[in-house]
């Protein structure tokens, strides 16, 4: 329940060869090594903050800190991806069976401490609860969902029929 900006992304572990067929690169089991993503995506971002908002001084410390990038592999049918993602999709930052209690301007609350994996409580000003909750909206302009490269709409016409079969 703290502040912690991240995404989640889906990216096919898969490279596009001239004979228009998908293939992984040989003898790896990710398209990018995760340590040269985490660099690759910092990068990136800095450069497209810096260039959408030139006026703001980003701390040295932004450079500095490695960020974490989180890589799995696939899992083995459409069906469980589909799941994995949703939760992230169409969830809520705290849904109202979790909110236990609402008494004299505070809320007490069930959240899930994820280094000890168990539920607890915390009890918090309805201003701070508030707060926290509208960490989890998305500023004006950002979409919750974006598609790009072999799964940018433009491309369903090549391979759609596929990704279903497998």
């Amino acid at each position: 329940m703290i502040w912690h900006p991240h995404i989640h992304c889906l990216v096919p572990g898969i490279g596009y060869h001239t004979n228009e067929q998908y293939q992984l690169p040989k003898g790896r089991n990710y398209l990018v090594p995760v340590v040269a993503l985490s660099r690759i995506f910092r990068a990136k971002f800095m450069s497209l903050a810096r260039k959408s908002l030139p006026d703001v001084d980003f701390p040295e410390s932004l450079w500095k800190t490695d960020w974490v990038i989180y890589s799995k592999p696939a899992m083995q049918c459409a069906d469980k991806v589909l799941t994995y993602l949703a939760r992230y999709v169409h969830r809520i930052a705290i849904t109202n069976n979790r909110i236990l209690s609402l008494k004299n301007g505070d809320v007490t609350f069930r959240y899930k401490d994820s280094q000890k994996h168990r539920w607890r409580t915390m009890n918090l000003s309805t201003a701070e609860f508030i707060r926290r909750f509208l960490q989890h909206v998305p500023p004006r302009g950002f979409h919750k969902v974006r598609h790009y490269g072999l799964l940018h709409p433009a491309n369903r016409a090549r391979g759609s029929d596929d990704y279903r079969k497998s």
